[in-house]
């Protein structure tokens, strides 16, 4: 071929691919440090915890939970803060690509430089690199694996192998085919290298947490029902959230077209037998499990579509292979055209698709604020001497908290949640929030509310929820400081309507002593604004009692909505059906976030026809005296 026609092989085809995923890389870590957000404010601060103090505590090093190799590899960089693990995670995606494009040497140029699009661009891995995850390790575990299994380097490909159980749990997936390959390939030597890591690792941990069998005693993930199930299909409905629409349906059609490739493509059938071996069937393998085990419950799994982001790199590898037959494999001027204004059109539409579901750069949400600003409060009365009780991961990274020091934490394992208050020190915190202490903890409010050695601080609330309530963080302290309610009636059907009440619906007549009758309208009763307690008064609880009387349909359709927006113009809802055609609704409330109008509506879903006999909104404030 003329050099005149043509790009020069080493310049395009090896060094500009790799450039440009390591720019890309470079780019994921700005967007880190310019946008506000941590990103993740549950495992992902959990990690970055457990990565940056296994140097005080070396059991992290062994814990399934963190993920020992993570922890390993990870640890230096956590202590930069939270963007450090930011940073070990796009070397990590930039050392992915790397090897992607690596093994699609023998493909067509555009092929290797669409990897780093596609790679990046695959919406729950670009969220699990950004958030210091754990997912793109595993990812990195099993290309590099591949990688050396299709070099023939068999002995380094059982040693990476053997570190996959280290990383995550969808090794179980992967590593039946690993290892099948290598038998195939009369190889069985090699499957001894899976030994020697494992083996120190377990000799190791037996020497720090003094049990044999550590690896399987403490699995969180055997018999773990705290999540509940879910449907068998819901992963695969959710499937363009975890690659996005572009990768997925490039794989989609890659996937038959790797079947057509096997059987007509005779010179190179080993080649896509290999790559169907050791990318597609465990990536349906990862995506099968995780179906079964949230399906079945039992196995720690919440319906989290993140933890498919450990199928990206291998989904990149198929999906690139497969087109890349397609495309011609040397580089003359109007392929460079042609190849150029098809990468561009599949950049924009991979940004357009991850723009569209990832706000960039991120800022922080109301519930990272919240947790700030209940950091900042904890700060405050955190004296020498003092224990706190937390679950919220994010809370102890703003506070600084090593949250297995026993000198600074309390676990909450050893409150009791009935009269958690007699359990701990004069002085001593707790903070309590809807899912960690609240969901997972099992700790109710209303006991710590009313419990009389504990005093309520501050307590915040707004924006997106765990359940049916507004995210909540509230600080409590052991005191004996007196504390009273107040209760207000704000509105009363009753007695007319007042400044804050709205009705779409109309009079009943004289016989009948219904206060108010809709005949199917949406959104019959309106009360809006919500005023709030005092600045000095931590906590409001909103309550509707009314009673109804309604046709053969019952409550079905009928809900009380409570509505937040805040200064940016967004807004939340959060619903409460109702169970019964007569009783009261709890909306609990810290305060609100800065410039936030809240409102509450019943909304008549089903458009039934009802009458409404009493309605009255109350409110009670916490006050301190």
């Amino acid at each position: 071929m003329d050099r005149a026609e043509s790009i020069p092989y080493d310049r395009l085809v090896d060094r500009g691919p790799i450039l440009f995923a390591q720019t890309l890389c470079l780019l994921v870590l700005v967007l880190r440090l310019v946008g506000s957000s941590a990103w993740d404010l549950g495992d992902g601060a959990l990690h970055y915890l457990q990565a940056r103090h296994s140097w005080q505590h070396a059991h992290l090093f062994f814990d399934q939970w963190a993920k020992p190799l993570y922890v390993l590899l990870g640890s230096s960089f956590a202590q930069l803060g939270g963007w450090g693990m930011t940073l070990f995670n796009t070397l990590v995606a930039g050392a992915t690509a790397i090897l992607l494009i690596a093994l699609l040497r023998e493909r067509s140029a555009l092929v290797r430089w669409a990897v780093p699009i596609l790679l990046l661009g695959a919406t729950q891995y670009f969220r699990m690199v950004i958030s210091g995850m754990t997912e793109p390790l595993f990812g990195l575990i099993t290309v590099l694996c591949v990688y050396f299994l299709i070099r023939e380097r068999w002995a380094w490909a059982m040693v990476t192998l053997s570190l996959s159980p280290w990383t995550r749990p969808e090794y179980v997936a992967f590593a039946p085919c690993a290892v099948a390959f290598v038998l195939y390939h009369r190889q069985p030597r090699a499957l001894l290298w899976l030994l020697p890591i494992p083996l120190l690792y377990l000799a190791t941990g037996l020497l720090v947490l003094g049990e044999k069998f550590w690896l399987f005693a403490k699995d969180p993930y055997l018999g773990n029902t705290a999540y509940g199930q879910g449907t068998l299909d819901h992963f695969l409905v959710r499937s363009p959230e975890v690659l996005g629409v572009p990768l997925l349906c490039l794989a989609a059609f890659a996937v038959p077209l790797l079947g057509a490739l096997f059987w007509r493509d005779l010179q190179r059938r080993a080649e896509h037998a290999t790559i169907i071996w050791l990318a597609v069937v465990p990536v349906l393998g990862i995506w099968m499990i995780h179906s079964y085990a949230y399906w079945a419950g039992g196995h720690a799994s919440s319906g989290l579509i993140r933890v498919l982001a450990t199928t990206v790199p291998l989904t990149v590898l198929f999906t690139a292979h497969a087109w890349g037959a397609l495309l011609p494999m040397r580089m003359h001027r109007w392929t460079c055209v042609a190849g150029g204004a098809g990468g561009l059109a599949l950049a924009l539409w991979v940004q357009d698709d991850l723009r569209l579901r990832i706000p960039l750069p991120a800022q922080a949400d109301t519930e990272q604020r919240q947790v700030a600003l209940a950091a900042a409060e904890a700060r405050q009365h955190l004296l020498p001497g003092v224990r706190i009780v937390s679950g919220h991961p994010y809370f102890a990274e703003v506070l600084g908290l090593d949250v297995w020091d026993s000198t600074r934490v309390r676990p909450q394992q050893e409150l009791d949640r009935r009269n958690p208050g007699e359990w701990l020190e004069p002085g001593d915190l707790l903070v309590w929030d809807h899912q960690y202490l609240g969901e997972d903890g099992r700790f109710d409010l209303q006991v710590l509310l009313d419990d009389p050695s504990l005093v309520l601080l501050s307590c915040n609330s707004g924006g997106s929820a765990w359940g049916r309530y507004p995210f909540m963080i509230c600080l409590f302290q052991r005191s004996d400081t007196p504390e009273h309610w107040t209760t207000d009636t704000i509105a009363d059907l009753s007695h007319g309507l007042a400044e804050n009440v709205r009705t779409n619906g109309v009079g009943c007549g004289s016989d009948t002593l219904a206060l108010l009758c809709s005949f199917g309208d949406e959104f019959p009763v309106t009360f809006k604004p919500l005023e709030a307690c005092t600045d000095n008064d931590p906590y409001t609880e909103w309550i509707v009692s009314y009673r109804l009387q309604v046709g053969e349909q019952g409550t079905t359709g009928l809900h009380f909505v409570l509505t937040e927006q805040v200064a940016d113009s967004t807004t939340s809802y959060h619903q409460i059906d109702l169970g019964a055609d007569t009783g009261e609704v709890r909306f609990p409330l810290g305060r609100a976030p800065g410039g936030a109008l809240r409102g509450i509506y019943l909304w008549n879903e089903s458009g039934s026809t009802f009458s409404a006999d009493r309605m009255c909104l109350v409110r009670r404030c916490l006050s301190q005296n």
